[in-house]
């Protein structure tokens, strides 16, 4: 599996960090840091995309939906989420565990929500109990420019162990 940073201009992952919102050590110890930059006007280099774990992107994008063709990202990062006004790209995403949307414009958590009653409906079909156990969500933080409802998160009845929702805490 790959994990992907993607900047304006190749840079040295090695002297890269990240800022993390979580409370809780266990997450971003599960955190996989980027193995390789690809810079944002290659994006279309990224042929296969079904084998990218983690993704991280650190600048302004003007579109998003390359994102929806990752069906096995686990983590999404997006630390600079200013042309983001939809989650839409999300939506099939059924093994991510970790959400992290910054300075964004998003407008509904419905995308959301419906990742998270298909991850529980899957988790509700799963009979091994090992398998269950990776597929809880770890964390959703989520920061807008507008007022996002988000107790409609925490009302799944799905294991998510922290969320935040315009650097509002609800659970962890």
């Amino acid at each position: 599996m790959r994990h992907i940073l993607i900047e304006k201009e190749d840079i040295d992952l090695k002297s890269c960090s990240f800022g993390f919102p979580w409370k809780h050590d266990s997450i971003c110890f599960n955190f996989r840091m980027p193995e390789k930059c690809v810079t944002a006007d290659s994006i279309e280099e990224l042929v296969s995309k079904d084998d990218i774990e983690t993704l991280v992107i650190g600048c302004d994008l003007s579109d998003y939906s390359f994102i929806e063709d990752m069906v096995n990202l686990k983590q999404l990062y997006i630390y600079s989420g200013t042309n983001i006004y939809s989650l839409d790209f999300i939506k099939k995403l059924n093994r991510l565990s970790q959400l992290y949307i910054a300075d964004s414009h998003i407008e509904t958590l419905n995308p959301v929500i419906e990742l998270i009653k298909e991850r529980k409906r899957l988790y509700d079909m799963e009979k091994d109990i090992t398998k269950r156990l990776f597929m809880m969500i770890e964390g959703i933080c989520i920061n807008s420019d507008k007022n996002l409802d988000r107790k409609l998160l925490k009302k799944q009845n799905f294991y998510i162990s922290e969320i935040i929702i315009n650097k509002s805490r609800i659970s962890g």
